[in-house]
């Protein structure tokens, strides 16, 4: 398992929960949740951080830079493409 910062992936449960909420107004009142856009802002800082942060683990490698970005994007895609399906389908 990897290490990981335990506060950080609170923050993100509780990001995905009011942006679902935020996104729900059929449900409730919209504007219980009317500061889900910022979580939205926090999941692009934490996916560019992270991003960036594997690549530098990884820069070592000389040439292959290209190759290791489509196959990193390749791979988040498939962890989730079943979700957006499945949420373009309801």
């Amino acid at each position: 398992m990897k290490n990981k910062c335990q506060y950080i992936e609170v923050c993100r449960f509780i990001g995905a929960i009011i942006i679902l909420c935020h996104h729900s107004y059929t449900l409730m009142e919209r504007t219980f949740f009317l500061g889900g856009w910022a979580f939205v802002e926090f999941y692009f800082m934490l996916t560019g951080y992270y991003t960036t942060e594997h690549f530098l683990k990884h820069s070592e490698k000389v040439g292959a830079e290209y190759r290791d970005i489509f196959y990193y994007i390749k791979n988040k895609i498939k962890k989730i493409y079943p979700y957006a399906v499945g949420g373009g389908i309801t």
